[in-house]
């Protein structure tokens, strides 16, 4: 024991000072993964629901959520690489509520397993994602109509239903802080071009003519746009440029404050026009906008495309409404402009009519954490007249 003793003595009197310096310095700054709003949501939700809700986030904190809520999720840690990834991506990603809330009713129903009854079939990977995401949207009397019409028995259509069209169990849905840095993954995942995918891995390997004709044939292609993929696939070196070709990888550029004058917001080189509501720069040339603009209007979120005059084809600005007269925008990749996640986070689930706001917690450095309780019969929009741009003149852009 006497030995152990002066070993321990030597360790804490001896070691260098350096070391324990360097060490308080870690510890100073090292910051828990759960915190008190982690702990507060999680528990918020396990009071609050029933044994079978399930959880839907990006896929980090799933264990967390699994040990403190003590409810399932959708994915976590352990099945990173799974399909979920592409569904959970796309929820965050689109624009079209409609599909985010049919892509999570599917999950909550079944995970993957409508996939996998389509893909038993047809053996066709893009085939059977174009199919569900043509029904998801539907309701079930239609999406079997559809689902028969493209080939399936009653029997067949009945075994996918299931998995796309059940009565879903409660569901929960979590915006965190941390998904904004993480958006250039699942905003990848969520955007992946199935297509693209299969002209990279086997149709570029074939003769021109018949891979053309393959892509006319089964995806719907004219004959000049397949031979333009044809040959943008040919121009790909490596498999890192595949990647990016098949799906961007957009990301958040960050919020710039507003100043007003009348009804012009000046925002870091940004003008809004808040009467015909636009967004542009001003340049010697002449007005040059970004690709989308997205803005609350009403109890609707609205997101205008420009096709001319283009700043860049990356670039999307989303209008942020604070209180009665002042503004904000968050610049962005062009996909991410007025996605699902980005009314979540940013506005607070403004318009939104299936993701009803549950629970909002700030930990302590400021990170903040939006849980959503699922309302699947979509009943109204959520509006908060601090962040409803004021209204005037549409324009049609």
């Amino acid at each position: 024991v006497s030995i152990l003793v002066l070993g321990v003595f030597f360790m804490l009197f001896f070691t260098p000072r350096n070391l324990f310096e360097e060490s308080y310095a870690v510890a100073q700054h090292d910051v828990p993964i759960i915190n008190d709003a982690w702990y507060n949501s999680l528990n918020a939700i396990k009071g609050n629901s029933s044994q079978n809700a399930i959880i839907t986030s990006w896929w980090d904190f799933g264990h967390h959520f699994k040990a403190l809520a003590d409810r399932p999720v959708t994915f976590d840690g352990t099945t990173q690489d799974s399909p979920q990834a592409h569904w959970v991506g796309r929820i965050l990603l689109t624009k079209d509520e409609t599909e985010a809330v049919g892509i999570l009713r599917m999950l909550d129903c079944g995970g993957n397993n409508a996939f996998d009854e389509l893909f038993k079939i047809n053996n066709d990977t893009h085939k059977s994602v174009d199919l569900l995401y043509k029904i998801i949207v539907k309701d079930r009397e239609t999406a079997k109509e559809d689902l028969v019409a493209s080939g399936l028995s009653d029997g067949q259509a009945e075994n996918v239903l299931r998995y796309t069209h059940c009565n879903p169990p409660e569901g929960f849905f979590i915006a965190s802080e941390d998904m904004i840095g993480k958006a250039g993954v699942w905003a990848h995942f969520g955007g992946w071009d199935f297509e693209k995918a299969e002209i990279w891995r086997e149709l570029r390997k074939m003769p021109k003519d018949e891979a053309v004709d393959y892509m006319v044939k089964n995806f719907d292609y004219t004959p000049q746009k397949a031979e333009s993929m044809y040959f943008d696939a040919q121009a790909i070196t490596d498999d890192a440029q595949a990647d990016s070709w098949i799906s961007p990888w957009p990301g958040y550029g960050g919020v710039n404050s507003c100043t007003r004058e009348g009804q012009i917001l000046k925002c870091n080189g940004i003008e809004i026009n808040l009467t015909s509501r636009d967004a542009y720069i001003e340049a010697p040339q002449g007005k040059a906008y970004p690709m989308a603009f997205a803005y609350p209007l009403g109890d609707e979120f609205k997101v205008k495309s420009y096709d001319k005059n283009l700043v860049s084809q990356d670039i999307g600005i989303t209008l942020i409404p604070e209180g009665t007269s002042s503004y904000s925008i968050l610049v962005s990749g062009t996909p991410l402009a007025g996605s699902v996640f980005t009314r979540m986070f940013y506005l607070k689930g403004y318009g939104l009519r299936y993701f009803k706001p549950f629970s909002h917690e700030t930990s302590v450095t400021g990170t903040d954490i939006y849980v959503y309780k699922m309302d699947w019969e979509g009943s109204s929009p959520n509006i908060n007249p601090e962040l409803n741009i004021e209204n005037g003149t549409e324009s049609a852009g």
